[in-house]
């Protein structure tokens, strides 16, 4: 007979599960940290635009104020003249009120001035300039007023956008993820921010000062417009 000798083969596990590679981990995390990148990347895109839209509104702002300290100052020039011409009206006018005069008679019973002509023909042409210079004035002050107003909008709308940028530097949370990104641009909204607001300062004190200046000019403006109108009526 012949004998049947039976072997033991090993037994080989089949793999339940399949395992990622390696290579797939590190492509996720890879993926990951591209979009933290991308973040911050929108992030530094967004503090340049905010620089950029501040450089604009400076160089606005500075050509706006350079507009009005011209305009205060020809209405301080143009002031200066009017005083100048109201105090030699009022000259004028003394001079020939006070002057001694030989009266005539004209043929009606009246008594005519000799000086009486020339305060006819001198006076009511000054106060007339007069008024159209005065009418020029408060016209350019009102043109300066409506710049200060459009200076003062633009003021606050940017403190509100600066105001929403800086609420939204205390939301985000940066993250390192091997790019050193986060601190320079920490570092950069803070500082912007700071500039900003002493901006956002020196620009209310020029206001304000401009302010000041245009009430100063429409108080004398005013001041100058009594004054023709007592010389007008003194000439009646």
């Amino acid at each position: 007979m012949t004998s049947k000798v039976l072997m033991k083969l090993p037994t080989v596990p089949f793999p339940q599960g399949k395992k990622a590679p390696p290579d797939l981990v590190s492509l996720s995390e890879r993926n990951d940290g591209f979009a933290h990148v991308r973040h911050q990347s929108l992030n530094i895109d967004r503090v340049v635009q905010l620089e950029q839209n501040m450089k604009f509104l400076q160089e606005q702002h500075q050509a706006t104020l350079v507009a009005l300290h011209q305009e205060i100052e020809s209405l301080r020039q143009r002031n200066r003249d009017l005083q100048f011409q109201l105090v030699f009206s009022k000259r004028v006018h003394c001079n020939v009120a006070s002057s001694p005069s030989s009266p005539e008679d004209n043929g009606n019973g009246f008594a005519k001035s000799k000086n009486s002509p020339i305060c006819v023909n001198v006076t009511p042409l000054q106060v007339e300039l007069l008024e159209k210079d005065l009418q020029d004035i408060k016209a350019s002050l009102q043109e300066a007023k409506t710049h200060n107003q459009y200076l003062s909008s633009i003021i606050e709308q940017q403190k509100k956008r600066l105001d929403i940028t800086k609420d939204q530097k205390n939301k985000i949370e940066m993250t390192d993820v091997g790019v050193q990104v986060g601190d320079p641009v920490q570092a950069s909204l803070v500082v912007l921010l700071e500039e900003s607001y002493a901006m956002v300062k020196r620009l209310h004190k020029e206001n304000m000062d401009q302010k000041k200046e245009i009430a100063s000019l429409r108080a004398a403006s005013s001041t100058n417009n009594a004054g023709s109108s007592r010389g007008g009526r003194s000439r009646d």
